[in-house]
């Protein structure tokens, strides 16, 4: 299995939406045509998107990998590039955004 190349493009737009959700104390994700807009510029195939919640990333990547979708994103193959943003919430909470490309 290839490594995931990471994107700074794709950094960017999961850090703005980890600190969306920070901001509104809110997990979710993001809209799917504001994501497929913003990356309207650079040809892709498939987006994926993993948004999670927890006390450090050790935590949260250990949450995500138990989690059948979060972990599926994480091994598809047919993603070759990704993003990662973080965002500390008011509450101390660590919000983590995840966005796949391929």
């Amino acid at each position: 299995m290839a490594p995931l190349i990471r994107m700074l493009e794709l950094d960017e737009l999961a850090r703005i939406h980890a600190e969306q959700m920070a901001e509104e104390d809110e997990l979710r994700h993001a809209e799917a045509d504001a994501l497929r807009f913003a990356l309207k510029d650079i040809p892709h195939r498939r987006l994926g998107e993993n948004v999670a919640r927890g006390e450090s990333v050790r935590s949260i990547h250990n949450d995500m990998m138990n989690t059948l979708s979060n972990r599926n994103n994480i091994l598809d193959r047919r993603f070759s590039h990704m993003g990662m943003g973080t965002a500390v919430g008011k509450h101390g909470d660590l919000y983590l955004c995840q966005i796949f490309r391929g």
